[in-house]
């Protein structure tokens, strides 16, 4: 009799564990899809239109998530533990706030904390490899998108991302956290159709970035005598030659594509000029305005800059985002330990977000990115491996460059399921005496 109970009672849980991970799959499936892809922003004018379906669906799939997840860490005391570093660090984050008034970006920020923490722990109790492929085929539908749209934007390529530095920092993190999962047969298509992607985005910052870190991971590699899975060059030569001439078909039938191709050229060339150029009539405004000559009040020049950038653009993009950071910067010292409250913050657009968090709530604020990163980082210190040190290296890119990223459920995703695939697979992902992804 006993026995018997004993086996129902297995069965039982056997068959609720089953289910949670199938609920948990599909989850995972609809972040990856709906955020990652951001498929979402298309049905977000039905959310608001509609006060009655859609937003039914909307909050009924967030409590499914909800539910899920607690239920996973009430009845997997392992995944629990393992998943504490995150659960932690998204409690902590979402306190913080809290000194200040609530506001529309703080309760964006509270969303994106949950986002988090919910697609780590289930995409831990899925299968960190698997959800970590589904990334990788949502960073490839991204690609592929953006590589259509060259032909049809106003300059450049966006995807479903809307704005194309929102979509290159996408690109640049899904293929950092997702490329150890991809079979070795695949790697190289997967990273040429990315690397494409990445540049008719013409994102500068971000170019540079996964530059960067593909030369470190491959020189790093190299150095550690860790080898790379052989390319079959003939195949991969043509894909790469397809791939320049979809883009040069783009270069001659999208005018505005060629005009933001040449203007990004001119942009990065003349940076410097164009940001002393701004400077000296920023200090020569200022101090014509001022009483004395000798002295430039700070409230003057935050002023100035402000009118500044909104022109500035215009000019240069790199020289704008200088005059941005150095407003924020004059801002925090003005206001170093109270902090101005996200809404405040975030309408200075520091283009950094470690100094939006700074700007918020003093240099307290400054540990939320940084515990980000360090969790991020630790599968990769722990492992001693180059090759998950790239997922760490784009996220702290992407934080540098700007101030999005932990607000924006469609670029914390392959943080997420990266960190999860680190953590939980890292020592499989970090040997590549045989390619991780072929395993």
């Amino acid at each position: 009799m006993q026995r018997s109970r004993r086996a129902a009672a297995a069965s039982a849980a056997g068959f609720a564990l089953r289910a949670l991970r199938s609920i948990a799959g599909l989850v995972c499936l609809v972040f990856a899809g709906a955020y990652q892809l951001r498929v979402m922003t298309y049905f977000l004018p039905r959310l608001v239109a509609d006060r009655h379906i859609w937003p039914a669906i909307y909050y009924g799939f967030w409590l499914i998530a909800v539910c899920t997840t607690l239920a996973v860490l009430a009845f997997r005391q392992d995944i629990l533990k393992r998943t504490l570093p995150v659960l932690i660090l998204c409690a902590l984050a979402s306190a913080l706030p809290f000194v200040h008034e609530i506001d529309q970006i703080t309760k964006i920020f509270f969303v994106a904390m949950g986002f988090f923490a919910c697609a780590a722990v289930l995409s831990v109790l899925v299968d960190p490899l698997t959800v970590l492929r589904i990334s990788a085929l949502a960073t490839v539908a991204g690609a592929v998108i953006c590589l259509v749209d060259v032909l049809f934007a106003s300059g450049r390529a966006a995807g479903l991302s809307i704005a194309p530095n929102v979509a290159a920092a996408a690109l640049l993190l899904g293929s950092s956290a997702a490329y150890l999962s991809i079979p070795a047969r695949w790697l190289g298509y997967f990273l040429l159709i990315v690397g494409a992607a990445l540049f008719v985005t013409l994102s500068k910052s971000t170019l540079l970035a996964a530059c960067g870190i593909f030369a470190i991971v491959v020189i790093g590699n190299r150095l550690q005598r860790l080898r790379f899975p052989r390319f079959a060059w003939r195949p991969h030569t043509l894909v790469a030659l397809g791939l320049v001439a979809w883009i040069g078909v783009a270069l001659s039938t999208n005018d505005r594509f060629v005009f933001a191709t040449s203007n990004a050229y001119r942009v990065f060339s003349n940076a410097v000029p164009a940001s002393q150029a701004a400077r000296s009539t920023i200090e020569k405004a200022v101090t014509l305005a001022s009483a004395d000559p000798d002295v430039m009040p700070t409230e003057a020049l935050i002023a100035e800059i402000g009118r500044r950038s909104e022109t500035e653009s215009d000019v240069n993009s790199i020289s704008a985002r200088w005059l941005l950071m150095e407003r924020a910067w004059l801002v925090f010292k003005g206001e170093p330990f109270s902090g101005l409250g996200f809404a405040s913050a975030y309408a200075l657009e520091p283009h950094n977000t470690f100094l939006l968090f700074m700007l918020a709530f003093g240099p307290i604020g400054l540990l939320v990115p940084l515990a980000f990163l360090a969790v991020i980082a630790y599968p990769a210190i722990r492992f001693k491996s180059i090759s998950l040190s790239a997922l760490p290296m784009a996220a702290f890119a992407v934080l540098m460059t700007s101030h999005n990223m932990l607000f924006d459920p469609g670029l914390l995703a392959p943080l997420a399921f990266g960190w999860a695939g680190a953590a939980v697979a890292g020592a499989a992902l970090a040997d590549q005496r045989t390619w991780p992804g072929s395993q």
